[in-house]
């Protein structure tokens, strides 16, 4: 499958699944959507979710993305406190979802990796 559009990384710990991410770009636009993210309850707070939002920053910085954001429920206040805190602000609000966004810059910034977890850089 040939999509230079869509991205799926997963993280790995002690050679189980810890995160999976699932990113698109937009056509015509230079933002990049997170259309899934999700860690495993056993691994949060263990960075996986960074790790796997600046693996994908990175690759879609190079495609020339300059924004990337999410829609989440309002009422999950761990992932609302998760995304801001990659300084993403919320841009619009409906009913109970609410849209946050960031620049891939301030991303990259706030998720520089520590060490690697077993995902992989895109090859050049």
């Amino acid at each position: 499958l040939e999509d230079n559009n869509h991205v799926v990384l997963i993280s790995m710990e002690d050679e189980r699944l810890g995160g999976v991410l699932v990113a698109r770009f937009l056509p015509g636009t230079k933002k990049v959507q997170i259309t899934q993210l999700g860690v495993d309850g056993k691994y949060q707070r263990k960075k996986h979710a960074s790790e796997l939002l600046n693996s994908a920053a990175k690759e879609f910085h190079k495609r020339g993305a300059n924004t990337i954001f999410a829609v989440t429920d309002s009422r999950l206040e761990g992932a609302l406190k998760f995304y801001q805190h990659l300084g993403s602000v919320v841009t619009r609000e409906e009913g109970n979802w609410v849209e946050l966004e960031t620049s891939i810059e301030e991303l990259l910034r706030r998720t520089a990796p520590s060490f690697s977890r077993g995902i992989s850089d895109f090859p050049s």
